[in-house]
């Protein structure tokens, strides 16, 4: 297995290129686990699959672009598509794609640092996982 470096990660909010200023991305997905376990079970549970959801964490440096898109997100309160590209966007990579609600967005200002922000999203809808058809870089 070839790692990948996490420099050529890219991020896209609608048609907001986040990586430019993203940082750090979390993207946990979860899948309910139904329980279907009867009386004539052996002895073990049995399961079978639920619904799925998957939030996002970004976090990355503050910028005039960052707050201004990002804003115009949250008063929208629309979902919107939300591409993460964990090796790039060249054709044939693999892409994490969802609709998402911004939750959340943290800015802080430190003595001494660099402007930061913090953002939190849920989905609204399928995680779907595929690859570029089209070379995007």
């Amino acid at each position: 297995m070839a790692y990948v470096p996490g420099y050529k990660t890219r991020l896209l909010v609608g048609d907001f290129h986040l990586a430019a200023y993203a940082r750090q991305i979390t993207f946990p997905w979860t899948q309910d686990m139904l329980d279907s376990t009867v009386f004539t079970t052996d002895g073990a549970k049995t399961f079978i699959a639920g619904q799925e959801t998957s939030t996002a964490t970004v976090e990355g440096l503050n910028d005039t672009a960052v707050v201004t898109d990002l804003a115009a997100w949250k008063t929208a309160g629309t979902a919107q598509a939300f591409t993460i590209a964990p090796s790039g966007l060249a054709l044939g990579s693999e892409l994490w794609m969802v609709n998402a609600l911004e939750t959340e967005m943290v800015t802080s200002n430190p003595a001494g640092d660099i402007a930061a922000f913090s953002l939190s999203t849920q989905t609204d809808g399928a995680s779907d996982y595929g690859v570029s058809l089209h070379d995007l870089t």
